[in-house]
């Protein structure tokens, strides 16, 4: 019986082992996708805090607002950051017109957006 016992613990312990490196494992294959999840999420919430404070802004100015921005994982070392403020804007800008976030002003010489 004692023999039983130790046999079951320790196939817990491999299982529980098995399942800890499994996830590991998947967490490390999504960490590109989550950081630039994540960026895109700080993006976006720093055009609209822009937006907000600022009233209308064009597009060059809204990259000035995310260029350096920086994204990081929990427990990982690894870090996104803005470079090329051009694509990540235009992503961000065209999911908030997608969304019915913000409006597009056209009455100037330069294409504005603005907070709905």
């Amino acid at each position: 019986m004692n023999i039983i016992m130790t046999i079951m613990q320790i196939l817990s312990v491999a299982i529980i082992v098995m399942f800890l490196y499994a996830w590991g494992y998947v967490k490390q294959q999504r960490q590109a996708e989550d950081l630039l999840r994540q960026l895109e999420r700080k993006a976006k919430k720093k055009i609209m805090m822009a937006l907000k404070k600022n009233g209308a802004m064009t597009k060059r100015e809204l990259e000035g607002e995310v260029l350096n921005l920086k994204a990081s994982l929990l427990f990982s070392k690894n870090k996104a950051i803005v470079k090329d403020s051009a694509i990540i804007t235009e992503t961000v800008i065209n999911q908030l017109k997608d969304s019915g976030i913000i409006d597009i002003d056209n009455k100037g010489r330069q294409i504005r957006y603005i907070l709905k």
